[in-house]
């Protein structure tokens, strides 16, 4: 009985000495309260980046490790983001950061208790190895989606209710959602700022702003982001490190006394009789948006894949500031300046899910064709039946034939399994394919995507570097069916960032997509001439990299250069069809470059290249970056492309070197000079509609090798179809216009608009074709734009009538 008292004595003291142990664990598990903010004022846009701010009170002792916060923009992408976090007892923390974004797929089952998991958590000593530690306060982050459809409009302004003029206005059909920044919540990197469809600034000092929130802004309009700026003598000083993103430099300041393109605006007049207009030096590559009364009112300039839009004028100026009539006059602004297209999120994620399916998932792998597995059965069962038994048979050792047999599957089985995993067993595999902008400067911003095959199961880690932003993690999963304990995790630094998956099976495939900006990158300069049926001239690659598959894209077409060697200069001469004329590019061209290869809809097959699918890989990158419009689009010049096979940002895994294979698609606007004479036609390839909605609404709109499809609600839409400069530039005279529809419609009312007079005449419905044969000159304005008024008046059909525009001419001498 004394030994049994002795034992119950011990661990009865074991106890007394672990209770100060446990007491202080649950203290300092009660000791973080937390205060989220997501977005701006609670809203983001539905799978859109957005910021967050996260304020931390800690009641306990001093404490370090890692905020760990989930988010799933899409259903095959999703992850962690990992922010460090060193918090004092007692004391407040704010911290500000940006995820990739929310979508209508939560994800996150319940964790191994039983319990939903929370959004947000924190890893005491850090997420791989520390203790979760229990938050009090809002973990769930909830925010307000803002519908996919609405566009966001951010106003940075010293008085944002000068500009509640935006919440009358309406693009596309739909009210815009439009959210105040100031110098606190403006994002502090580039990826907050994608929950706007445009930045508005108006009487802000930008230099007031961090240097970090500067950068992120710059690098936002680079990567595609759009910004509107109102203008005042001091606007440089005001810009900051954004300087150098203002299409015009002001000098000096005019009167704009002919009001009267803002009548139609209102029917209640407008108690102004001028209007003061800045003025100053364009620069190269600005080009106008709109002007009235002889000056200029608007200029945008693009930068990387984004735009500047400039309104030459202040936006809080009385009394057209407060004129009912100023909505309307926003909703030109906004129709001229936004992207029409107005790509949404979701189609965003889709598009570069499609991307990382049909070109870096796909490793090339050494399993045998059928041929020779169906060989090496039939010899398999030749040795086993005949051969084997008559040997055996004459040596009178049949009875070895009980392992003979299974010894020869199983070495034959291990035979073809070790060919065919010889590619899988030496490391990991990579496949990196990459879109890069070339800008004037020869810099580079775009968009990069990674899969990796591994070599056996556990976590892996990507890490990118330092030019590389914002990586978005991809699963073949779908999101619903992962627990946010699992998601991959995000860690971004000055340094770089990385992707960590967890628990990898054997053999499998993760990907990743991140951005860059100011990759050096060098410029392909040159000249060349259009005429005389032939594009001809030299180009010289003063890139950093060997190109092959160089191309000139122009509407519809693809005219192959060859290969370029870095540093090369090759004489062009290249025979174009009479009927081209010279004009930015659209997704046709794609499939110039490549006949053929936009027939396999979902990738190659199995063929006997060493690289199986080049073409289709060259193919796919070079269709999304024109669908996407991943260039300097606002330039509307022609490109010259081309790939290359090098490496662009170093990328290791687990800390080291992976066999990889890359593929990089260079884009680059270029000037070509034109010497057309005689006739011209331009065809339908070449000018591709720009839809704006007077009244009404669009659901969907897709514009792919020149099929158009707009589904839209009943009401009064624009199709506007810009002709080239390549035209515009010349003195031409215009001799026919033919306007042909895929279907008969009857009940859509179709009108031309009269660039003379303002007004619209109406056309015929229900027919083919559509052909105007005198003063085709009155339906084309200065600026080379052609517009048509559909009114949808019924259901029956979804889709807009969008036809086909063909237009001939003459160039005047």
């Amino acid at each position: 009985m004394k030994q049994y008292i002795g034992k119950i004595l011990a661990v009865v003291l074991l106890l007394l000495g672990l209770l100060p142990w446990m007491a202080a664990e649950t203290a300092a598990e009660g000791t973080l309260t937390i205060e989220t903010e997501a977005g701006i004022k609670g809203k983001v846009k539905n799978g859109s980046a957005f910021p967050v701010t996260v304020t931390i009170t800690n009641d306990g002792e001093d404490i370090s490790g890692d905020l760990v916060v989930s988010t799933s923009p899409h259903y095959h992408a999703y992850g962690n983001v990992v922010i460090p976090v060193e918090i004092a007892a007692g004391t407040e923390q704010k911290i500000q950061f940006s995820v990739p974004g929310f979508s209508d797929y939560i994800g996150g089952a319940m964790n191994p208790n039983g319990k939903k998991e929370k959004r947000i958590r924190f890893y005491e000593g850090g997420w791989k190895d520390g203790k979760q530690i229990q938050l009090t306060g809002d973990t769930s982050l909830t925010p307000n989606l803002v519908p996919e459809m609405k566009p966001v409009l951010g106003v940075l302004s010293d008085n944002p209710d000068q500009m509640n003029v935006l919440k009358l206005t309406s693009y596309q059909g739909e009210a815009p959602e439009v959210l105040p920044l100031t110098a606190e919540t403006m994002p502090e990197d580039s990826l907050g700022l994608n929950m706007f469809d445009a930045v508005i600034i108006h009487n802000f000092s930008i230099d007031g702003l961090s240097e970090k929130k500067q950068s992120a802004l710059k690098q936002w309009v680079e990567l595609g982001g759009r910004m509107i700026i109102g203008s005042s003598p001091d606007l440089q000083q005001k810009m900051g490190a954004l300087e150098t993103l203002v299409p015009m430099k002001i000098t000096g300041e005019e009167k704009l006394r002919d009001l009267s393109f803002l009548k139609g605006f209102s029917d209640k007049p407008l108690s102004m009789e001028e209007m003061t207009v800045m003025t100053g030096e364009i620069q190269p590559g600005a080009d106008t948006v709109i002007d009235e009364g002889g000056k200029v009112l608007a200029i945008e300039k693009g930068f990387g894949t984004g735009e500047v839009t400039q309104l030459t004028y202040s936006l809080a100026e009385e009394p057209l500031a407060s004129w009912e009539g100023n909505s309307g006059w926003w909703n030109r602004i906004l129709t001229a300046t936004l992207d029409t297209s107005f790509k949404h999120p979701m189609s965003y994620y889709d598009q570069a899910e499609n991307i990382l399916r049909t070109t870096t998932e796909l490793f090339a792998s050494s399993f045998l064709p059928v041929s020779v597995i169906t060989l090496l059965f039939a010899l398999y069962i030749i040795i086993i039946v005949p051969v084997l038994y008559f040997i055996l048979k004459k040596k009178d050792k049949r009875e070895w034939g009980w392992w003979i047999i299974p010894s020869i599957a199983v070495l034959t089985s291990l035979g073809i399994f070790i060919t065919g995993a010889a590619d899988r067993t030496g490391g990991e595999n990579l496949n990196k394919v990459a879109v890069v902008s070339v800008n004037e400067e020869g810099t580079g911003s775009g968009f990069q995507f990674t899969s990796m095959l591994s070599s056996g199961g556990g976590d892996y880690t990507m890490e990118f570097g330092s030019e590389s932003l914002n990586p978005v993690p991809f699963n073949q999963s779908y999101v619903e069916e992962t627990n946010f304990s699992d998601y991959p995790m995000i860690q971004n630094s000055g340094e770089g960032s990385k992707v960590t998956f967890q628990d990898v099976e054997y053999w499998s495939v993760r990907s990743a997509m991140n951005q860059f900006t100011s990759l050096e990158t060098g410029r392909i300069e040159g000249e060349l001439k259009a005429g005389n049926d032939f594009l001809s001239g030299t180009v010289t690659n003063n890139m950093k990299h060997d190109l092959h598959d160089v191309f000139v894209l122009a509407g519809g077409s693809a005219y192959k250069i060859g290969s370029l060697a870095k540093g090369e200069e090759k004489k062009v001469e290249v025979e174009m069809k009479s009927s081209t004329l010279l004009s930015s590019p659209n997704s046709i061209a794609a499939g110039r470059a490549f006949p053929g290869a936009q027939n396999m809809m979902y990738g190659p097959g199995p063929g006997s290249q060493t690289k199986p699918g080049d073409d289709w890989k060259m193919f796919n990158l070079l269709n999304y970056a024109l669908q996407e419009k991943i260039y300097n689009y606002s330039l509307k010049k022609p490109l010259i492309i081309g790939y290359s096979d090098e490496s662009l940002i170093e990328l290791t895994i687990n800390g080291k070197s992976a066999e990889e294979e890359s593929l990089n698609l260079f884009l680059q606007p270029f000037d070509i000079e034109s010497n057309n004479t005689g006739s011209f036609k331009l065809k339908q390839e070449q000018m591709e509609p720009q839809v704006s909605v007077v009244e009404g609404m669009i659901h969907h709109q897709d514009f792919m090798e020149g099929n158009y499809y707009i589904d839209a609600a009943p009401g009064t839409y624009d199709l506007s179809f810009q002709l080239p400069d390549s035209v515009v530039d010349k003195k031409v005279t215009y001799t026919k216009m033919l306007l042909s529809f895929r279907d008969i419609e009857t009940t859509d009312g179709l009108s031309l608009m009269n660039a003379k007079t303002g007004e619209t005449e109406e056309l015929e419905s229900g027919v083919r074709q559509i052909k105007i044969e005198e003063d085709v000159q009155r339906y084309i304005d200065k600026d080379g734009k052609m517009t048509i008024r559909i009114e949808k008046r019924g259901q029956n059909n979804p889709q807009l009538p969008v036809p086909g525009v063909t237009i001939e001419g003459e160039f005047v001498q």
